[in-house]
C-alpha cells in the first residue's frame, strides 16, 4: 500500500537509522581523542591534515599507478552529488583505454540530501557511503596524485560539462519501468497517462536563506493550464510553505515515503518531456538526462549558461533601488547577498504573462531544434559574439539566455555597442 497523503516530507532526509547514528559516534569519539591529545585549535587540525596529505603522496601514486581513483563528493545537495561525479565518469571515459581508471566515490548516506542519487551512481562508480577520515579512501580522495580533488577548481566540472553536452547522460533507469513501487504510484498519479512535466522551483528554506534565488511560484499558472489543456501533468517538487493547487498539477510532498519518493522523482526526471526548473540542484538530473529546460528566475551567482544542450535561462531583472539597470559585468561578478546588499539590487521575478512567453520559446525551440539549441539559435550569441562577457560558470564564451529574456532586459544585457544605439 503506498502512503501519499503526508505532505510534510518534500525531498529533504530527515532519517537516520541506528547503525549510521553508531558509527557517526566513533567518528566524534576519535575527534574529541585529537583534541584530548592535544590538538584544540582549528589550524592545528588543518596543519595535521596537511602533514598526512603530504605523507600519503606517495600512497597516492601508488595507487594511480595501480589503476585507482578516489573522489569525495558533497552530498547535501543534489546539485554537487550528481554533477561532479558525472564529471569526472566522463573525464575517464575520454581518456584512453589503457589510461582509464576504477573510479571510486565517497558519498556519505547519512548526510546525503537526496541518499538515492547514490544508486544511480553505482552505475558508474564503486561507492563507499560511510566512512570518515580514519579510512584510507578518505585521504586518497583529498590527494591529487590519486584523481581529481573535491578542492579542485570548479571550472573543471563546468568544462566537462560543456565540452560532453551531448554525451551526458551515462545512466540506465530502464530498470524503474519494471519497479512495481514506482509503477504504481504512476498510476495513481497519472491514471490517464498524459505526457510528463517536471517542476522545481526554489522555495524558501530557513536553513539555505538566499532572497535572490527563490523562484516565482504563482507564475507558472498559465503554463499549467496550456499543459494540461494539452494533455499534459506537471509533477511539482515544492517544500517549505511553497502552495499552488491546479487539476494539471501533482504535489511530491504527497508522497509520504522518502526513498519512493526519491525514486519516483528520478523516474520523472528520465520520463520526462522536458523540464522547468528555478535556481536549484534539482535540475541537474534533467541536464543529465538531456531533457529540455526552461530555467527560470535566476540571479545569484549570475551565469549566462545553465550547462546541457537543451536549455533556455529566464534570469531575473536586476535593477538598483533607484530604478537604474544593472550592467552584465556587475552581475556576472557578484559573489554573495551581502554584495547583492552593498550595491543595493533588487531581483524582480519573471511575470505569469513572462512565463508564457518563454514556455511558449521553448516549445518553438524543441520543434525546431531537437538535438541542441545551438549557439546561433541565441539572439545574445549572435550579437556579442566574441565579446560576451565571461565567469567562472561561462568561461565559454555560451549565452544560453532566451530570446525573450534578452530582448526584456536589454538594458542590463545588451552588448554597449547595441544599447548606444538604440538610446533615443
Amino acid at each position: 500500500m503506498i502512503q501519499i497523503f503526508d505532505a510534510s516530507g518534500g525531498q529533504l532526509k530527515n532519517r537516520k537509522d541506528d547503525q549510521s547514528k553508531i558509527r557517526a559516534k566513533v567518528a566524534s569519539l576519535s575527534l574529541r581523542a585529537w583534541k584530548r591529545a592535544g590538538v584544540k585549535s582549528k589550524e592545528a587540525l588543518e596543519f595535521i591534515s596537511r602533514t598526512i596529505d603530504y605523507l600519503f603522496i606517495p600512497v597516492a601514486i601508488y595507487y594511480n599507478r595501480k589503476g585507482f581513483n578516489f573522489f569525495e563528493v558533497k552530498v547535501s545537495a543534489l546539485g554537487h552529488h550528481l554533477f561532479e561525479p558525472v564529471a569526472i565518469a566522463l573525464i575517464n571515459k575520454k581518456k584512453n583505454k589503457c589510461d582509464q581508471k576504477k573510479l571510486t566515490l565517497l558519498a556519505s548516506r547519512k548526510d546525503a540530501l537526496v541518499p538515492y542519487t547514490n544508486e544511480i551512481l553505482k552505475q558508474q562508480f564503486n561507492i563507499i557511503d560511510n566512512y570518515s577520515f580514519l579510512n584510507i579512501e578518505y585521504w586518497l580522495a583529498r590527494n591529487t596524485y590519486c584523481g581529481i580533488s573535491r578542492n579542485s577548481n570548479y571550472k573543471v566540472f563546468m568544462d566537462a560539462h560543456y565540452k560532453y553536452r551531448k554525451e551526458l547522460n551515462i545512466f540506465n533507469l530502464d530498470y524503474l519501468e519494471e519497479d512495481h513501487s514506482v509503477q504504481e504510484l504512476a498510476q495513481y498519479s497519472n491514471p490517464d497517462q498524459r505526457y510528463i512535466v517536471m517542476w522545481k522551483p526554489r522555495c524558501y528554506r530557513s536553513e539555505k536563506h538566499y532572497p535572490s534565488r527563490y523562484s516565482g511560484i504563482e507564475s507558472i499558472k498559465t503554463i499549467l493550464d496550456r499543459i494540461y489543456e494539452d494533455g499534459g501533468i506537471v509533477y511539482g517538487l515544492l517544500y517549505g510553505a511553497a502552495k499552488l493547487v491546479h487539476q494539471g498539477l501533482f504535489d511530491l510532498r504527497d508522497i509520504s515515503d522518502d526513498y519512493l519518493r526519491e525514486k519516483f522523482v528520478y523516474y520523472l526526471d528520465y520520463k520526462c518531456r522536458y523540464a522547468i526548473t528555478g535556481q536549484t540542484g534539482g535540475g541537474v538530473p534533467q541536464l543529465i538526462f538531456l531533457k529540455p529546460i526552461l530555467a527560470y528566475d535566476l540571479a545569484l551567482p549570475y551565469s549566462l549558461h545553465f550547462s546541457g544542450p537543451k536549455t533556455i535561462i529566464a534570469p531575473k531583472q536586476a535593477l538598483y533601488r533607484d530604478g537604474s539597470p544593472v550592467d552584465i559585468k556587475t552581475l556576472l561578478n557578484l559573489k554573495n547577498e551581502k554584495e547583492v546588499d552593498k550595491l543595493k539590487i533588487n531581483f524582480i521575478n519573471n511575470t505569469e504573462n513572462d512565463m508564457t512567453k518563454l514556455h511558449l520559446e521553448l516549445l518553438n525551440r524543441m520543434k525546431n531544434y531537437p538535438v541542441e539549441f545551438c549557439a546561433d539559435s541565441y539572439a545574445m550569441n549572435r550579437d556579442w559574439g566574441n565579446s560576451i562577457p565571461r565567469n567562472i560558470y561561462n568561461s565559454y564564451g555560451y549565452s544560453q539566455v532566451a530570446d525573450y529574456s534578452y530582448i526584456k532586459n536589454k538594458a542590463s544585457l545588451y552588448p554597449p555597442w547595441k544599447n548606444s544605439s538604440l538610446l533615443i
